[in-house]
């Protein structure tokens, strides 16, 4: 399973790719941003995907329900 997925294009993706941001002053050297982005829009907006998991796992225990019980109601019409 992939680590990340990006809010902005729904990509799932392993490692995170950098892209230099601006640049500003440290002790007098010109210093410049490392900024984690998606590897395919670019976008700052990623979630690791084991906490969105944990976040499913938790709604699904609050409400006596398990994965099996998710499925259904996906399928459900309403």
């Amino acid at each position: 399973m992939k680590e990340y997925i990006c809010s902005n294009c729904k990509t799932p993706f392993d490692d995170l790719a950098i892209k230099q941001g601006d640049v500003s002053w440290y002790q007098g050297m010109p210093v410049r941003e490392e900024i984690q982005v998606c590897p395919v829009c670019k976008s700052t907006e990623f979630y690791k995907i084991s906490e969105i998991m944990n976040k499913i796992e938790a709604v699904l225990n609050y409400y006596d329900l398990d994965w099996y019980d998710l499925s259904d109601l996906m399928e459900e019409k309403i």
